[in-house]
């Protein structure tokens, strides 16, 4: 893949999915619950009271399992819940119908695509199966036939290495319940990545688009024997399908400053994102930020201080002016959009904060962008009145979300 994203470890669980329908189906309008939901061997969720007023409860011991009985659709509609950030209400664009997917009612067809600008979506094939099987450490191809850093199923009970919830003659849970936990398995079953269940428990739902009207699933299920569980194995089912043996797990976008953070070897949770380890007083994500970045590791554009610390047009930090006798502070950023992982706040104050809090000023005007190359932009922000008593202060606040 040519680019970075980031993929569930673990496939949707019954849990998560009942927290989606308690948050958007108490009017099921476009049927994201079934009843097969409720069957013996899957025993996952119940429905209870009546349109308009339906809840959803887990049956007790199926939390982490993986949800099944979801078409393509409702995977769908879930990722668009996500992307919208997991809002309350009925299924209308603000919830399930726009987002990842622009599907404003549709429940058939192979027409939707995902979304420029999608935050979380049902992965493509090529983005699920390198989760799944690739290894840059493995030679020859790169990709095990297995998605246990294997070319081998060991077998499918719980706690062996190299194992997985498939039939290898019989089944782990059958009768009574056929699926696993969702990690179940553990560390010695995973792919390189780190996720699991990418052989075995259930099919899971990809984007592909095979034979023109129906949906991939890849990974085998706990139903069928270890061949079908293969990287070889390629299938699909009409997007509408409601099985037994079909679940799925989501991808997203992997932030810049989280792609920035792994090439230059930062600690993935931030904790390095304000070192200065060019020595010059500028953090790493403020270079990130403000179009900084140079030749190095964690460099700024020069080490010169008048090309760290004065803007030039397209990159540096941000440079306080005057337009009359208003404060105004130009500073470079990412474009709108290109990076939903990075936040700037401009604020202002009196006294540095002392007695007058630093503060967004709703007053304060904004010139127009200026594009200064692909995915960077500069503007102005411009007080609202003249400094207090000739003194007044601007600051800009970078955070990462």
């Amino acid at each position: 893949m040519a680019y970075d994203y980031k993929i569930a470890k673990n496939e949707t669980t019954i849990a998560q999915y009942a927290e989606f329908l308690n948050a958007v189906a108490a009017t099921d309008t476009y049927g994201l619950y079934s009843t097969g939901m409720t069957t013996s061997y899957i025993a996952g969720i119940t429905q209870s009271g009546v349109s308009g007023s339906f809840t959803y409860s887990v049956v007790a011991g199926s939390a982490n399992k993986p949800i099944t009985f979801v078409s393509w659709f409702d995977a769908a509609r879930f990722a668009n819940w996500l992307h919208n950030g997991q809002p309350s209400g009925g299924q209308t664009a603000a919830t399930t119908e726009d987002g990842a997917y622009t599907l404003l009612g549709a429940t058939s067809g192979v027409s939707v695509s995902k979304n420029v600008g999608a935050r979380m979506w049902i992965p493509s094939e090529s983005e699920w199966y390198k989760a799944a099987y690739y290894d840059p450490a493995k030679g020859g191809t790169g990709y095990w036939l297995h998605a246990n850093q294997s070319d081998t199923l060991s077998s499918n009970s719980v706690g062996v290495a190299g194992a997985a919830n498939f039939h290898d003659g019989d089944y782990t849970g059958y009768p009574g319940m056929a699926l696993t936990n969702v990690g179940a398995y553990g560390v010695n079953s995973d792919s390189y990545y780190g996720t699991n269940d990418q052989a075995g428990n259930v099919w899971e739902w990809n984007d592909a688009i095979i034979s023109g009207t129906s949906r991939g699933v890849r990974g085998g299920s706990w139903a069928f024997i270890e061949i079908v569980q293969r990287s070889s194995g390629r299938y699909d089912f009409d997007p509408t399908s409601e099985d037994h043996l079909i679940g799925f797990r989501v991808a997203g976008f992997l932030s810049g400053i989280q792609s920035f953070r792994n090439v230059n070897i930062l600690a993935s949770d931030g904790s390095q994102d304000l070192l200065t380890p060019a020595n010059d007083e500028v953090s790493n994500l403020m270079k990130y930020a403000c179009n900084m970045i140079g030749v190095g590791v964690g460099q700024a554009v020069s080490l010169g201080i008048p090309n760290v610390t004065s803007f030039n047009g397209t990159s540096g930090l941000p440079v306080v002016g005057r337009d009359s006798d208003k404060l105004t502070l130009t500073f470079v950023r990412r474009t709108v959009g290109s990076d939903p992982g990075i936040t700037y706040v401009v604020q202002f104050s009196n006294d540095l904060g002392l007695t007058d809090p630093w503060a967004v000023n709703p007053l304060a005007t904004e010139s127009s962008p200026t594009s200064v190359e692909p995915g960077f932009e500069f503007i102005t922000i411009t007080d609202h009145a003249a400094a207090p008593a000739g003194k007044r202060f601007v600051r800009l606040s970078v955070t990462t979300n």
